[in-house]
């Protein structure tokens, strides 16, 4: 049986190469957190209902039409991708993975909300503040850092 060492740095059956952006490869990194139930639980709570609350904000801009540079299809699919890849970088770096997969969940909001890529995110500063302040789910402090 492996270790979790040898699981997170790559030192087993992946090997030391493959994606070079992580130490010991992307697919370690996946294969520790299949591995890590408290992970896994911890990702399923606050993102999840964030991610939950987002989708129904998306589908009331949805129901306005208009043009958008952007598919709403493709910020669903954005959202949720960015998520996962926030939480693996925050595991690897020694960050906070809940904070930083909300983060990803909620960077383009000011494009969700204005439809246009440019100047999109001054433009989400505020909808987003109000978005994250009404969830509940973050104090003050953690709102502005993630509407930043």
């Amino acid at each position: 049986m492996e270790s979790a060492k040898a699981r997170v740095t790559g030192e087993d059956s992946f090997g030391s190469g493959g994606f070079a952006c992580f130490e010991g490869g992307v697919f370690a990194i996946i294969k520790a957190l299949r591995d890590c139930d408290e992970v896994g639980r911890l990702f399923m709570n606050k993102v999840f209902q964030i991610q939950e609350q987002m989708l129904a904000f998306i589908s009331e801009y949805e129901k306005q039409g208009g043009e958008r540079d952007y598919p709403l299809a493709w910020e669903r699919i954005h959202m949720a991708s960015c998520a996962r890849v926030g939480m693996l970088l925050a595991i690897k770096r020694g960050v906070d993975p809940e904070l930083a997969a909300v983060a990803c969940s909620i960077h383009d909001f000011g494009r969700i909300v204005t439809g246009k890529q440019a100047g999109h995110a001054p433009h989400g500063y505020e909808p987003a503040k109000t978005f994250l302040t009404a969830s509940g789910f973050f104090t003050a402090a953690e709102v502005e850092l993630l509407a930043t």
